[in-house]
């Protein structure tokens, strides 16, 4: 690996130096000093390896898509070397570690705020394949700051070289809005704390329809449930759900009746204290129950004078579609008769339909009128009314 060589003998090249710390702090004039003011202490810094990586926090700052190289060996105290990475919240990455045959090399991450590399209980992720080096650790960022990748040293490990690079990788549509269709009512999927932090399902709902969830997870996990409407363009930004249900447990459901047309966002979400696990979702947008009402009675007409019908669709809206199907003497079935158009509200949130019919034979007509459903409202359908032409 040409990249490898060019770091070995950039390290071989240099002294190995251990910078102990700073300098005494230069004695300062008592009338010079701003009252109440006190100088904390000179940190030390950290052991380097070679001239680029350290080998504790705070580590060598890397950019997403860079890389470097250096030497571990046991037989001289240097077992470990770090790098850190500066991550958004909610900015996705991922560091792939290279080394030397024959090495056992392993990483781990740790979050902001992390003293030392050195405990590794503290680390959030590990990746430490038995007996192999090709190790690689993936995180989305919960909270911003600099994430650490520490290469460490296995027991039993020979020397050899290493290189890691960071990579900003493509999050999964899921992660966040706009999410992903659910495939089905019921979902299944699988959150960690961490590196999968969140599942976002999106669903079309009309106004007056209901969003219908209930979450279920494994034990020790302690999911959450947030729905978002279409104002929100980042489940990270600085949009609040407009519902959400939050327990102890990840026994969680929302019932949500929708205000307005639009795209709505429900979010899976697994919070920082939850243990890792799966989870099934039940999700639906349930329709409106609309029924259709014709005002008149059986009644009788004489040919050839027309005759109106009219009606109510509740809840109905300007201009929703009718389609009034006629039963013609003489006829077995059912046929198209024409499309109406909602004209008119009415005081509790139906809409007024009518239609004029003229008759061409003598008997009885039956007519049905159906709402032509739209995404988030149920097909209905009314009673049937008989009219006598003579």
């Amino acid at each position: 690996m040409p990249g490898r060589r060019c770091a070995a003998m950039r390290i071989l090249c240099v002294a190995l130096v251990l910078v102990v710390g700073a300098g005494p702090v230069p004695a300062v004039a008592e009338g010079a000093r701003r009252p109440g003011y006190v100088r904390g202490p000179q940190p030390a810094e950290v052991p380097r390896l070679g001239a680029t990586l350290w080998a504790d926090i705070p580590g060598t700052q890397l950019s997403l898509g860079e890389s470097d190289s250096a030497r571990l060996d046991p037989a001289t105290g240097f077992t470990r070397g770090v790098i850190n990475v500066y991550l958004r919240k909610g900015q996705s990455a991922a560091a792939v570690l290279e080394a030397d045959p024959g090495t056992d090399f392993d990483m781990y991450l740790f979050p902001p705020g992390t003293a030392s590399a050195t405990d590794s209980a503290s680390a959030i992720e590990v990746s430490d394949t038995p007996g192999s080096s090709d190790e690689w650790l993936w995180i989305t960022a919960r909270v911003e700051g600099e994430y650490y990748f520490a290469v460490v040293a296995a027991p039993g490990s020979p020397a050899g070289y290493f290189t890691v690079t960071t990579i900003a990788t493509q999050e999964d549509p899921d992660h966040d809005i706009y999410g992903v269709e659910p495939p089905s009512p019921t979902v299944s999927g699988d959150l960690n704390p961490w590196w999968d932090v969140d599942d976002v399902y999106m669903f079309y709902a009309v106004a007056g329809t209901t969003i219908r969830a209930t979450l279920a997870g494994a034990p020790g996990t302690d999911f959450d449930l947030l729905l978002y409407n279409s104002d929100a363009k980042s489940i990270w930004g600085d949009i609040d759900p407009v519902t959400f249900s939050s327990g102890p447990t990840s026994a969680e459901a929302i019932n949500y009746i929708v205000p307005a047309d639009g795209l709505y966002f429900l979010d899976v979400y697994c919070p920082w204290a939850s243990d890792p696990g799966a989870y099934v979702l039940n999700a639906s947008v349930i329709p409106l129950a609309t029924s259709i009402t014709i005002n008149q009675s059986a009644y009788a007409v004489r040919l050839p004078k027309p005759f109106i019908l009219s009606g109510v669709v509740n809840p109905g809206r300007m201009l929703d579609e009718c389609v009034v199907y006629v039963k013609k003497p003489g006829s077995s079935r059912w046929s198209y008769s024409s499309l109406r158009l909602a004209y008119a509200l009415t005081g509790d949130g139906g809409a007024k339909w009518w239609y004029r019919y003229t008759p061409r034979l003598r008997g009885t007509y039956q007519f049905d009128v159906r709402y032509a459903a739209v995404p988030g409202r149920a097909a209905a359908r009314s009673r049937v009314v008989k009219v006598v032409v003579r």
